[in-house]
């Protein structure tokens, strides 16, 4: 079964629109994708100097009925068939980066898309919906997996390649050998995997079928990197660092656990040059990514350091 793959087509480039003064967005007008695959639906936008971007919300229109496909601050209004399926590729709304993918598409995912932003302006609550709207069609799956075979002589070496027909993150492999996976990065959101396998040829071989089967693991790897150990002395350096390694990029929360359970949020990179007891505790990173999340903690302690103890007694000196 083959899920999870990014095949995506764009037609025409992308082009601005301005509305309402100094609200813009930078869309392309048609985008194309195949069931099982995924599509990428380049974004970006501008606003009023004077609002504060908060939260990004998705929505498709097709037949005169609007869905909300994507919600960055709660799903509970997400239509159910987009839920898990639809994430940002940057995640910070600071970036003005409203880029989207939606994975394991569905011919009835076909519909124009536009966008809204919702945030703050001049301290009060407010929003704005683009009207540009990019275009998405989906139609049957066609791709495969295409194996490159080189000219085999008996006992010679050689090497086929099993490349994915998609641009999504993931592993390749060829069923019932071991493999080497090589991911090739082509832009800041595509990556084209393939596998290899590497054999003797003999006579036995000839005519024998093979058969590349793409699958993915499209979770992501969480850790939580020490730059001094997990115990440090009073007065030394703590240096942690919160970070992810995942396709779309995760959203990361770096916090510590204070009295009373209560969180407090730190930046991922947490950096200290003089550790005191009061930065001992809990540190918890958190990742969401797509419909999961994931945490890992590391607990500190910080070692007292004492001053020397020095008491003069009878003309003589004493240390402690």
């Amino acid at each position: 079964m083959i899920c999870n793959l990014w095949l995506t087509g764009a037609f025409g480039s992308e082009e601005k629109s301005c509305e309402k003064g100094d609200f813009c967005i930078t869309l392309i007008k048609e985008v194309r994708g195949e069931a099982g695959l995924c599509v990428v639906i380049p974004c970006s936008y501008e606003t009023d100097e004077q609002f504060t971007p908060r939260h990004m919300v998705w929505y498709k229109t097709k037949d005169q009925t609007e869905s909300r496909v994507f919600n960055s601050d709660n799903d509970k209004d997400t239509e159910a068939g987009f839920k898990g399926r639809v994430s940002l590729l940057e995640p910070d709304v600071s970036q003005r980066n409203c880029s989207i993918m939606i994975n394991d598409l569905t011919e009835s995912d076909s519909g124009n898309y536009h966008f809204r932003v919702k945030g703050n302006m001049n301290g009060k609550s407010d929003g704005f919906s683009y009207r540009k709207t990019t275009d998405v069609s989906v139609s049957a799956l066609k791709q495969k997996p295409s194996v490159m075979v080189p000219p085999l002589t008996e006992g010679q070496q050689a090497t086929l390649t099993c490349t994915a027909p998609g641009l999504c993150s993931g592993d390749s492999h060829i069923i019932g050998n071991t493999t080497a996976l090589k991911t090739e990065n082509l832009t800041a959101f595509t990556q084209r995997h393939s596998s290899t396998l590497t054999f003797n040829p003999t006579a036995e071989h000839h005519n024998t079928k093979l058969s590349c089967t793409v699958s993915f693991t499209a979770g992501p790897t969480l850790n939580i990197k020490s730059m001094a150990l997990s115990s440090v002395k009073e007065g030394h350096y703590l240096n942690l660092t919160c970070s992810v390694d995942s396709f779309p990029p995760s959203e990361i929360k770096f916090s510590r656990k204070l009295i009373g359970n209560v969180l407090q949020e730190v930046n991922a990179s947490y950096y200290i040059t003089n550790a005191t007891r009061g930065d001992a505790g809990l540190y918890i990173c958190t990742a969401k990514h797509l419909n999961s999340t994931l945490t890992e903690e590391i607990n500190v302690t910080v070692t007292c350091k004492y001053n020397p103890l020095v008491i003069l007694y009878s003309g003589s000196l004493f240390q402690y």
